[in-house]
């Protein structure tokens, strides 16, 4: 998953979550992070954590 995101290859949830927060329409928001942690039995978590992460600057969270 880290390799095909490092060549842009993601989920499109994952670009709907960028788009939307873009947009700054919270409910289109919570909308996306919602469609980005239905992905699999953990794979979505695991990449709203990194989002997350990457948001607060890569610290600490």
């Amino acid at each position: 998953m880290l390799e095909n995101a490092w060549r842009g290859l993601v989920r499109r949830s994952l670009w709907q979550l960028f788009d939307a927060m873009a947009q700054g329409d919270w409910e289109v928001q919570k909308r996306a992070v919602h469609n980005v942690i239905r992905y699999g039995s953990t794979s979505g978590t695991d990449m709203m954590c990194g989002v997350l992460f990457g948001l607060s600057g890569g610290t600490n969270i």
